[in-house]
């Protein structure tokens, strides 16, 4: 290897770490230390001009990186598990640096890297990473061309990237527009794993492991313009119907073909849902219907009882859909059977319950009701471990949601009134510009639903509304403060939630920009160009047209660009303009000595002014005279100060 060559070692291996770094983020932990051991090893022998391992310990680490990604994802193929062993491939790669075309693979390798992160995340900091990495990749081509590197050339080296970006804009445009869409939805990873707290068990902290974390489940848009109060929206995710004291599960497997409209209504809401949260598509209790942009076919949208709407895999994209909601809820005809059974009570639980059984069932209702308002329960995000209902409803009396929850349904099963509990989330925050709102992990919730003969309808209770009020109120973002650092003060803590609402705000914007242009989408922005179903079956034929004439255009533009001026002859014209302005103009027969020398007879201080000027830039132009970048800025400060000669 030469050495103008091995000058491109360390500015490559820092190209890959950039490459990698959302990589650092997306990826296992000990990918990050298996990669960030063959990036520093590499560096110190390059830094120490030490020799490469020998061929059969690359190969060894071929199979370590291999098995690696078996026993975690359990395959070698698929988006993350193949981008995770190319990423550590790619960093292996860095040894076996010999010719150009080593150099050359590794930077496709970048790209490649690039692409398999894209899979994962594709959020707007995602996005502007990756423009970021193709400009220095593309940077770094060109001084691979050059056969060297030189640190003061970066702004050479990024100047072409920028140049080649913005000619390609035009393409970048047409192929987003005109590409036909065979789906929706942008996703995140196919082996994305739910998160617990909201799935068809509830026990003890198992949505109150949620209530530290800020994470983003989903948005909601109002097309009305009117976010209705905290208080009063209430995200079904899962209906429990089985359980007994503070371990609830779903029983009833039962499900059906949900009906689904393909189009959305002005009263509609908008839902983008985060993959990641099992199979459910969060719901208002009043929904009666539920719509998406285009039928789904390979996951088709199934419906429990309780008007529970989920999919029949789990999530793995994000999702929108639409909701659209009435002014009660609809009515269910189904068993009360299963909502009334429970187990005989303890000794202690009888006698409990003892009054409430001479009370008519809405009396009995409020008064349980009271028992959470009056009877010295708290609620705390770290309740202390119980081992039976009985411990939490008479000794210890603190809990999170789902200890109230679960304790209601029970006791009201004990009291012959059909119950069951609801997870999901509750309330919500407006965004910046209080266009929709966001849903966090903070906002997971429990709550009961009892079924009211008289009406014969499903009725909400929250106990945690008696025992808490300002969770319902405000939000479960007054509780998840308390899990920030405890250094942290008010004013950063307010100061960091203000920054996340603004960041949220762009990178709705920008989701909802690459989610919104669908199928749907896209027909009717062609449509209004004119061009019909019958046209729009053509769209590949129209799409390589379009691309032919944008590359047509651009080489016509860049045949018509001329070769850069060398710095000495911009400096040299700059010097005529200044002369011109003193009225003494070049002839086109006079050469530079000879004007000098016409600047002598009439104007001698001028002269002795120009001289040295004159003398560098010709020097340069004709001579051996290699101007450095100060004699540049030199030249250019002695041309304004001929300006100032009288």
């Amino acid at each position: 290897m030469n050495a103008k060559l091995k000058s491109l070692n360390i500015p490559l291996i820092l190209l890959l770490v950039f490459n990698l770094l959302p990589s650092m983020a997306l990826r296992p932990v000990w990918f990050v230390a298996m990669a960030g051991v063959f990036l520093g090893y590499r560096m110190w022998l390059d830094w120490g001009n030490r020799r490469m391992p020998p061929r059969w310990v690359l190969l060894l680490a071929q199979v370590v990186i291999a098995f690696a990604v078996w026993e975690h994802y359990q395959s070698l193929f698929g988006d993350e598990a193949a981008g995770t062993w190319l990423a550590l491939l790619a960093c292996l790669k860095l040894y076996e640096l010999r010719r150009d075309r080593d150099y050359l693979m590794l930077v496709i390798l970048c790209f490649l890297v690039l692409m398999s992160g894209l899979l994962l995340d594709q959020s707007l900091l995602m996005g502007i990473h990756l423009l970021l990495a193709c400009l220095a990749n593309v940077g770094f081509l060109y001084a691979l061309q050059e056969g060297f590197w030189k640190w003061s050339n970066w702004k050479k080296n990024l100047r072409r990237p920028l140049g080649i970006f913005f000619r390609s804009v035009p393409l970048i445009a047409l192929v987003f527009v005109l590409f036909p869409r065979f789906s929706t939805g942008f996703g995140s990873s196919s082996n994305v794993k739910a998160k617990t707290g909201i799935n068809d068990r509830l026990h003890p902290q198992s949505v109150s492991s949620l209530s530290p974390s800020d994470e983003l489940v989903f948005r909601a848009t109002f097309f009305s313009g009117i976010i209705p109060a905290r208080q009063t929206l209430y995200w079904r995710g899962a209906v429990l119907d089985k359980g007994n004291g503070l371990v609830w599960e779903r029983a009833d497997k039962s499900v059906s073909r949900a009906p689904v409209r393909t189009e959305s209504t002005d009263e509609a809401i908008e839902i983008y849902l985060e993959p990641g949260w099992d199979r459910f598509l969060f719901t208002l209790e009043n929904t009666e219907a539920i719509a998406l942009p285009d039928e789904p076919i390979r996951k088709p949208l199934l419906m429990r009882n309780g008007f529970i709407f989920e999919w029949a895999h789990p999530l793995q994209t994000r999702q929108r859909y639409f909701l659209r909601v009435g002014d009660v809820r609809p009515t269910e005809t189904e068993d009360l059977y299963p909502y009334l059974e429970v187990a005989e009570p303890s000794p202690e639980l009888a006698e409990f319950l003892t009054p409430f059984k001479a009370m008519r069932e809405d009396e009995a209702v409020r008064a349980l009701m009271h028992v959470f308002q009056d009877g010295g329960f708290q609620y705390s995000l770290e309740p202390p471990r119980v081992e039976t209902m009985e411990d939490f409803l008479f000794r210890t009396k603190i809990g999170f949601c789902e200890h109230f929850a679960a304790t209601l349904a029970t006791l009201l099963r004990h009291l012959k009134i059909p119950s069951r509990v609801v997870v999901g989330f509750q309330g919500g925050t407006p965004s910046l510009l209080e266009n929709y709102i966001t849903v966090r992990a903070y906002d997971a919730h429990a709550w009961v639903e009892y079924y009211d003969r008289d009406v014969k309808r499903w009725r909400r209770l929250d106990p945690t509304a008696q025992v808490a009020p300002i969770r319902i109120s405000s939000g479960g973002q007054i509780f998840a403060n308390e899990a920030l650092p405890a250094w942290m003060p008010n004013f950063l803590t307010r100061i960091y939630r203000k920054h996340q609402t603004i960041v949220d705000e762009v990178e709705a914007a920008w989701i909802s920009f690459l989610l919104r242009f669908d199928l749907a989408r896209q027909k009717e922005l062609l449509a209004r160009f004119g061009m019909d179903e019958v046209l729009f079956r053509a769209l590949p034929v129209f799409l390589l047209l379009a691309i032919l004439l944008v590359l047509a255009f651009l080489y016509f533009l860049e045949a018509q660009r001329r070769e850069p001026l060398p710095a000495e002859e911009k400096l040299y014209r700059l010097f005529l303009r200044t002369l011109k302005k003193r009225r003494i103009t070049k002839t086109p027969n006079e050469g530079p000595m000879s004007l000098m020398a016409r600047i002598e007879k009439t104007d001698p201080r001028l002269a002795a002014a120009c001289r040295p000027i004159l003398i560098d830039l010709v020097n340069s132009r004709y001579g051996r005279l290699k101007l450095s970048s100060a004699d540049l800025k030199r030249l250019k400060w002695q041309l304004r100060s001929l300006r100032k000669i009288a």
